[in-house]
């Protein structure tokens, strides 16, 4: 969020202790200060003095010296261009020393954000962020927001189709076209203006061609494909045009997340949860979880759709997350006409998934013209942060959200779960998760 912020240029407009009579520039003492003041936080800082080489910061026992180059992400030359002496500005610890920090010049985000971590195999809630700061917006973003998801939403039409008897290597035309949904006259564009012609479904998922997907959905039903979606676990509504086909839906950041472990986990899901166990303070179990397990797809469909979606890494959209270098990695990133990859998700098989999103309290586009591009899309920004043994296997995926407040509850009953019946995890791996390494996926390259 704060590289977006950073994209976007300095806003200005900030609090002033004397101009504000919040106290004194000697005896100021935030809120932020209280806590600990470590290496990469953010933190507020009180600007002591300005002259034309630098600025002088107090952050509560450390003085800083911010320089031109702690602020070059503006385009002013000068710390006067943006700071006035008793100005709280937002600021990064590069560095503590003593008495003394390195700052970095920061912004307060205008865009909020979420992430989510659910381990494949399990459903356990490693992780949940529900937004920038609790102390600013109580909203969880995680579980309570509603937003269109974008291309990611594809993998539902494309594993439909791949139920119903198509293959990788089955052929679609990536041309202009025009049909009719919900009664209007409908013509879907590719993200780069561009068409490709005749190419494969491997081609057209990993490089998140709209056409190729819109026809694909025609050709199934999109009925089919809205239960397909049931099966994996969104219950939010999702009306049955093709459109839909591209991500034209609200859904819940936890649903998707947990809908993705499908693939990974040979077409099952296992229900997200938080809790593995309650015991006393002695060691007695009082409580313990026994997540629903779901038979989504088939073993086949679902290996053939972690295979695809490891082109999306390989070579398509996703292919940002390649120098992870965390094989084997899968993906599948949403686009937008005016920016590069905006929504995606990427995985090294079973281990973990993780969604991020970085929404606004409102919901308005992040994107913009000319030099206006979406949020970072990149998982692997936050993947590479964490420490995994080598055999595990991790997911993620990541997107581009505005929260909504969720609509009232239905009236009317929600539609039937299509799912067997609750069985022990054991049972479940033993019979669809027979080793820990998959077999050749059998697709050539590009």
């Amino acid at each position: 969020m704060h590289s977006y912020e950073r994209r976007h240029g300095w806003k200005g407009n900030l609090p002033n202790v004397l101009r504000d009579n919040l106290g004194k520039l000697d005896t100021y003492e935030d809120d932020d200060w209280r806590h600990a003041i470590e290496k990469g936080s953010y933190v507020t800082g009180l600007v002591l003095s300005v002259s034309e080489r630098d600025a002088v910061i107090k952050i509560g026992p450390y003085r800083g010296i911010l320089s031109p180059g702690d602020f070059a992400w503006t385009g002013r030359k000068k710390p006067a261009d943006l700071l006035k002496v008793g100005d709280l500005a937002q600021l990064f610890i590069q560095e503590l020393r003593d008495n003394t920090v390195r700052v970095q010049l920061e912004q307060q985000p205008g865009p909020q954000g979420a992430l989510l971590a659910i381990d494949n195999p399990t459903g356990e809630i490693k992780a949940m962020i529900g937004g920038y700061s609790f102390e600013d917006s109580k909203f969880n973003r995680a579980t309570q927001a509603l937003r269109q998801v974008g291309s990611s939403f594809k993998v539902y039409v494309y594993a439909d189709a791949l139920e119903r008897g198509s293959t990788p290597f089955d052929t679609i035309v990536d041309l202009p076209f025009t049909t009719i949904s919900g009664g209007q006259p409908y013509s879907p564009r590719n993200y780069d203006e561009k068409f490709e012609g005749t190419i494969t479904l491997r081609r057209a998922l990993a490089g998140s061609r709209n056409v190729p997907a819109v026809k694909l959905a025609e050709k199934v039903g999109i009925n089919t494909v809205v239960d397909m979606t049931r099966r994996f676990g969104i219950t939010t509504p999702l009306p049955p045009y093709l459109p839909l086909a591209l991500g034209a839906a609200d859904m819940k950041l936890l649903e998707h997340v947990s809908a993705f472990t499908v693939f990974p986990n040979d077409g099952i899901r296992i229900d997200p949860h938080m809790i593995r166990r309650v015991t006393s303070y002695d060691g007695a179990l009082l409580e313990e979880a026994h997540p629903e397990v779901h038979d989504v797809v088939s073993p086949d469909v679902a290996r053939t759709m972690t295979a695809m979606l490891e082109e999306v890494i390989q070579f398509g959209t996703g292919i940002a997350a390649k120098p992870l270098g965390r094989p084997p990695m899968h993906g599948s990133w949403a686009t937008h006409r005016s920016s590069p990859p905006a929504c995606g998700w990427g995985s090294t098989t079973n281990k973990f998934r993780s969604e991020k999103k970085k929404p606004a309290h409102a919901p308005r586009s992040l994107f913009g013209s000319n030099s206006c591009r979406a949020p970072s899309p990149e998982p692997h920004r936050w993947i590479s942060r964490m420490s995994f043994p080598s055999s595990s296997r991790l997911a993620s995926i990541t997107s581009v959200w505005t929260p909504r407040i969720p609509p009232p509850p239905r009236t009317s009953p929600p539609p039937p779960k299509q799912n067997r019946q609750p069985a022990p995890i054991s049972s479940v791996r033993l019979h669809r998760l027979r080793s820990s390494t998959r077999g050749s996926s059998g697709l050539r390259p590009l």
